[in-house]
């Protein structure tokens, strides 16, 4: 009978042995992955500042591109307005040469 509780107490302190290193090894990956959630949490801040700046600056850049966009209307404008000057110029110039011609005769 003592040797089979000696050996029942040397089953129960290796079991207790095999629960306690299970125990730490699963303390030691709960820490990995507490660890893991930190770096993540750390990246993915990090990704929503960038995203949040980057909103910003396509922002920004759509009132550029606004802005330019009315500048390059109005450059039109002002092309078409010297293009009609230029041709009415022409036009005044072919007039007074003709007229020229008349008076030379």
């Amino acid at each position: 009978l003592p040797a089979q509780l000696a050996e029942e107490l040397r089953m129960a302190k290796a079991a207790k042995c095999d629960a306690l290193d299970a125990a730490k090894r699963a303390e030691a990956q709960a820490k990995r992955h507490a660890d893991a959630e930190a770096v993540l949490a750390v990246r993915l801040g990090g990704a929503e500042r960038r995203e949040a700046a980057a909103a910003e600056k396509l922002v920004e850049l759509r009132g550029e591109f606004d802005r330019l966009e009315r500048r390059a209307g109005e450059l039109a404008a002002l092309c078409k307005a010297l293009d009609a000057r230029e041709a009415a110029l022409a036009e005044r110039d072919a007039k007074v040469a003709a007229s020229e011609k008349d008076l030379a005769r």
